[in-house]
């Protein structure tokens, strides 16, 4: 019994490190002062997109269909701390087959009202969510882009939301 107990414990640890997500951590500049950003989930850091483009969609939660490039109305933020996360897949826009097996990345950027990018994180298309918490975010207006490449028929489809914590 004993045994079986220890096996089944082991079982248990090692399926529990498996799913368990490590955080990662950086610390941007912006006009001159600190913000620390983490990332939650699959996310991973990346440099921000600087193109800018147009298109908007609600803030607080957000859904995409696209085949390169959507952004978020702006919101004024008087918090210092803010999550942003996605989920998405692919979804082949003619045959309607879809493919959560995240061979794709797509990026996520918080930009301010002039379009500029102050941060970006890249998700997978594996439909897991993912994405960042930042601390002592700039008091002014904001908007989140969803952005990915071309990919013939292969549409990003997916959703977010966004969260300030204090």
């Amino acid at each position: 019994m004993k045994k079986v107990l220890f096996a089944l414990g082991v079982l248990v640890s090692a399926w529990l490190m498996s799913t368990s997500v490590f955080a990662a951590s950086r610390t941007i500049q912006v006009d001159g002062e600190n913000i620390v950003v983490e990332t939650i989930g699959n996310a991973e850091f990346c440099e921000p997109d600087t193109e800018v483009r147009r298109g908007k969609r609600s803030v607080e939660y957000f859904e995409f269909y696209i085949n390169d490039y959507v952004e978020t109305a702006l919101i004024t933020n008087r918090n210092r701390k803010w999550r942003v996360q996605t989920h998405a897949y692919l979804r082949d826009n003619l045959t309607g087959e879809t493919d959560a097996s995240g061979r794709m990345t797509y990026t996520v950027s918080i930009r301010d009202a002039s379009g500029r990018a102050l941060f970006s994180y890249r998700g997978k298309t594996d439909d897991v969510y993912g994405g960042v918490t930042f601390s002592k975010v700039p008091k002014r207006q904001l908007r989140i882009s969803v952005s990915k490449k071309k990919s013939g028929n292969w549409f990003l489809k997916g959703e977010g939301d966004t969260q300030f914590l204090d």
